[in-house]
C-alpha cells in the first residue's frame, strides 16, 4: 500500500511541476507593438522568461517638424535624402533636380533648382563635404559633384575595368567621401559592395561586400535543388547572392558603416549594420546582433506585418549608431558595442502626427539633433536629445573607456530615473567590480544579464570561498570516500544487499553492464514499466531544472521562455512515438521485441542523462565560461553512451544484426514522420469541422 501511495505522490508532484511550467509560459512573452504613439519609447531586456520589450525613458523628443513653408522656399516634391556637413544641412528633392541647403539653425542658406542646369530627376542620394556636395544621378548613371555655390565641378562615371563584370549596370544611390578624398559609391542592384575611387578618380575595386553564409540547411537545400531541377531550369536560376547595401555612412575617423536593409524574414535581422576596416571586413561586434525588433512573432498577426528594413543609418562623434526602419518608421539607438539604448517613432505608413512617419527616407545627425526626413510628408522631423539621453551617453562612454569609478554616480542617476535600464545595472556592476565589491557586482550583473562581469566577479568570490573553506571541504570529501569504501567492503565480505528486489537490481546494472543486463531481462523477464515511467519523468524534471536552475551565464534565454509543454512533447512524445513506430516496423521485419521491452530499453538508457542533467545544473553554478569545456565533453559523452545503450538493448530484444538494426531505425524515423503527418492532418480536419459546426450554429442563432 505504501508503494502505491508513494507512486501516486510522485505522479501528483510531476503534474504540479508541469502546471507550474505552463503558467510560466503564458506570462513570458512580450511583443512590442508598432502603434501610433509618438512617445512610445522602449528597449529590450533579457530575463529568464526571454527577451522582452520594456518602457525606456526617451533619449530623444520630437522637437519640431520642418516643411518648405517653415524654411520659406517653394514646396518640396519628393525629399529623397539628407546629408550633414559641419554646420550645414543638405536636402535632396529628387523630382525637381533640386538641392536645398540649410544652416545649423534650420534657416535657408541656398536653394538650387536644376543645379548648374543639370537635371537629375530620380536621384537617390546626396553627400556633402566642407566645400562640395555630391548628387547620385541614378537614372543617368553618374554622380555629379557641385561646389557650395552651385557650380558643376566634375562627373563620376563607371570606369572601364576588367574587374567590373560586363553586365554590371551603374545606378548610383548612396555615397561617402573620406577626408583623404577616397569615394565610396553604392550602385542599385549591385551585390559586389561599394565602388571605390581614389582621390584622382581612379577605380580601385569593389569594397566590403556582404557574404553568403553556407549552413547545413542551405547546403542540403542546394543539393536537393540540383537533384530535382532540370539542367535547363537550373541554368535559368539565379545563384545565391548576398544582400546588397542600402546605405553608407562615414564617421569622424573615416570608418565606413553600412546597412543591409531588408533580409529574408522577421527572424533574420542579424548583422545588418557593419563597420568596415580598410580591408573591407566588419570590425563592429554586430555579426550576432539582431537589430530592430527582437520578438516579432513568426505566426499569427506577423503575416500582416511587413518585414523590417534597416535602410539608413548615421553615426555621431562618439560612435553611437542611429538606424531607421523604413517599414515601420522606427528609429533605433545603439552604442558602439551594439547595445540597444532606445527605440521610438512608428506610424506603419499612417504617421500623421509629429514624431511619426509615413515614408521614412533618410537620417542624419547634427550636434545633438537627430534629423529624419519623410518623403511622403516632405518634411524633416527634428528629434532633440533629452537630458536623460545626454546622461546615458556620457555614462556609457565612460564605461566603454574603462572609467568605471567616475561613471558610478551617473549610472545611479540613470537607474533612479529608469529602473528598466539593464545598461545602468551593467554599468553599476562594472563599477562595483572595479572597486573590489564582487558580491555587489554579481548581484547587479545577474539582474542585468551581464554574463562577462558576473563571471569575472564570481571567480574572485569562488577563490575567496575556497581559501576560507578548503580544509572543511577536503575533510568532508575524505570522510565520504571512507564511508563509501566501508560500505563496499561490508557488501563484499558479509554479502549485504542494499537493493533486494530483482527488477531494481537489474535496473541498477544497466549503466555498467548494458549488454548482460538486457540479455538477462530478455531471457528471464523483470521489465518494469513503472520504473520506465519514473525514469522518463525524472528525465523530464532534470531537463526542466537544467533550464530553470542552471546559471544564467550558461542558460541562454533566447527569444522565448522555458516551455514545459514543448519539453513534454520532446521527451514523452518522442519516446512514446519511437516505441510505437519501432514496434510496428520491427514486427514486420521479424523483430522479437515487445512494446513493453522497447519502452523499457529506451527509458532505462536515460539513466546517464538524468545524472548528467543533475550534474550540469549543479556545476553551471560553480563554473565560469572558460571552464565549461569539461562539462561539454562530459555531457556529449553521456549522450553518446545513452545512444550506445539504446542500440545494444534494441539489438538484443529484437535479435537483430547491427545492419538490420540500422535499417529498421531509418524506417522507424520515417514511420514517426508519417504518424506526425497524419496527426497534423487529423487536427486540421477536426479544427475545420469544429469551425464548420460553429458557423452553422451562429447562422442558426442569427436567423
Amino acid at each position: 500500500m505504501k508503494k502505491k501511495i508513494s507512486f501516486k505522490v510522485f505522479v501528483c508532484a510531476f503534474i504540479s511541476l508541469l502546471l507550474t511550467g505552463c503558467i510560466s509560459v503564458s506570462a513570458a512573452t512580450v511583443y512590442s507593438q508598432h502603434g501610433n504613439d509618438a512617445y512610445n519609447t522602449y528597449t529590450y531586456v533579457e530575463t529568464k522568461s526571454g527577451i522582452s520589450a520594456v518602457y525606456a525613458k526617451p533619449m530623444f523628443n520630437s522637437a519640431k517638424v520642418i516643411s518648405a513653408l517653415d524654411i520659406g522656399v517653394e514646396k518640396f516634391s519628393k525629399l529623397a535624402d539628407i546629408s550633414v556637413s559641419s554646420d550645414k544641412i543638405f536636402l535632396l528633392d529628387s523630382e525637381q533636380s533640386r538641392v536645398v541647403i540649410l544652416n545649423n539653425d534650420y534657416t535657408l542658406y541656398a536653394d538650387y533648382k536644376n543645379v548648374a542646369g543639370e537635371s537629375f530627376v530620380g536621384a537617390k542620394g546626396i553627400y556633402a563635404t566642407e566645400d562640395a556636395f555630391y548628387v547620385s544621378d541614378t537614372e543617368n548613371a553618374r554622380v555629379l559633384v557641385f561646389s557650395l555655390s552651385g557650380t558643376l565641378v566634375r562627373e563620376i562615371l563607371l570606369p572601364e575595368s576588367t574587374l567590373i563584370p560586363d553586365d554590371f549596370k551603374f545606378k548610383p544611390t548612396k555615397m561617402v567621401v573620406d577626408s583623404d578624398g577616397y569615394t565610396y559609391i553604392l550602385s542599385d542592384g549591385s551585390y559586389y559592395g561599394a565602388i571605390l575611387y581614389s582621390p584622382d578618380g581612379e577605380f580601385l575595386g569593389f569594397y566590403g561586400s556582404n557574404t553568403v553564409t553556407a549552413t547545413v540547411s542551405t547546403m542540403l537545400l542546394s543539393i536537393w535543388e540540383n537533384l530535382t531541377t532540370t539542367n535547363e531550369k537550373r541554368g535559368k536560376q539565379k545563384s545565391k547572392l548576398p544582400y546588397q547595401f542600402t546605405d553608407l555612412y562615414l564617421d569622424t575617423d573615416n570608418f565606413v558603416y553600412t546597412s543591409t536593409g531588408k533580409t529574408k524574414n522577421h527572424q533574420t535581422q542579424t548583422g545588418v549594420i557593419r563597420k568596415l576596416s580598410p580591408a573591407g571586413t566588419n570590425i563592429l561586434p554586430s555579426s550576432d546582433v539582431k537589430f530592430g525588433e527582437q520578438n516579432i512573432p513568426s505566426s499569427g498577426n506577423a503575416y500582416s506585418l511587413p518585414t523590417q528594413s534597416m535602410d539608413g543609418l548615421c553615426v555621431d562623434k562618439d560612435g553611437f549608431i542611429y538606424i531607421y526602419d523604413s517599414a515601420y518608421g522606427k528609429v533605433y539607438v545603439y552604442d558602439k558595442e551594439c547595445n540597444m539604448l532606445n527605440a521610438f517613432g512608428g506610424g506603419l505608413g499612417y504617421g500623421k502626427q509629429d514624431g511619426l512617419f509615413v515614408t521614412s527616407a533618410a537620417i542624419d545627425i547634427i550636434d545633438d539633433d537627430l534629423l529624419l526626413i519623410d518623403s511622403t510628408k516632405n518634411s524633416i522631423t527634428v528629434f532633440t536629445m533629452t537630458e536623460y539621453g545626454k546622461l546615458l551617453k556620457q555614462a556609457q562612454n565612460m564605461t566603454l573607456k574603462g572609467d568605471y569609478s567616475n561613471s558610478k554616480e551617473l549610472w545611479n542617476q540613470i537607474y533612479a530615473q529608469d529602473n528598466n535600464s539593464q545598461l545602468a545595472l551593467s554599468g553599476l556592476a562594472k563599477a562595483a567590480y572595479s572597486e573590489g565589491d564582487y558580491h555587489t557586482a554579481m548581484e547587479y550583473a545577474e539582474e542585468a544579464y551581464d554574463r562577462d562581469t558576473y563571471s569575472s566577479a564570481f571567480q574572485h568570490v569562488r577563490t575567496e570561498f575556497l581559501h576560507k573553506y578548503f580544509g572543511i571541504i577536503f575533510g568532508l570529501a575524505i570522510v565520504l570516500i571512507i564511508v563509501i569504501w566501508v560500505l563496499l567492503r561490508l557488501k563484499k565480505k558479509k554479502n549485504i544487499h542494499f537493493i533486494k528486489k530483482r527488477e531494481t537490481i537489474l535496473l541498477s546494472r544497466v549503466v555498467m553492464h548494458p549488454s548482460a543486463t538486457f540479455t538477462e531481462l530478455k531471457q528471464k523477464g523483470g521489465w518494469s514499466v513503472k520504473w520506465g515511467i519514473i525514469l522518463l519523468v525524472l528525465f523530464y524534471v532534470t531537463e526542466s531544472l537544467k533550464s530553470l536552475l542552471g546559471s544564467f551565464v550558461f542558460v541562454s534565454s533566447g527569444t522565448g521562455s522555458f516551455n514545459s509543454i514543448l519539453l513534454l512533447v520532446k521527451t514523452f512524445g518522442f519516446i512514446l512515438l519511437w516505441t510505437i513506430a519501432n514496434w510496428g516496423v520491427c514486427t514486420l521485419f521479424g523483430g522479437l521485441g515487445k512494446i513493453k521491452e522497447i519502452f523499457c530499453v529506451v527509458t532505462y538508457s536515460l539513466i546517464p542523462m538524468i545524472f548528467g542533467n543533475i550534474l550540469h545544473t549543479v556545476l553551471t553554478n560553480f563554473f565560469v565560461p572558460d571552464e565549461i569545456a569539461f562539462l561539454t565533453v562530459l555531457m556529449t559523452a553521456l549522450q553518446l553512451y545513452t545512444i550506445f545503450t539504446v542500440i545494444v538493448g534494441s539489438i538484443i530484444i529484437h535479435d537483430f544484426s547491427f545492419g538490420k538494426f540500422v535499417g529498421t531505425t531509418v524506417l522507424t524515423f520515417f514511420g514517426m514522420l508519417v504518424v506526425i503527418f497524419v496527426g497534423v492532418i487529423m487536427i486540421i480536419l477536426v479544427q475545420q469541422l469544429v469551425a464548420f459546426f460553429a458557423t452553422v450554429y451562429q447562422e442558426y442563432i442569427y436567423r
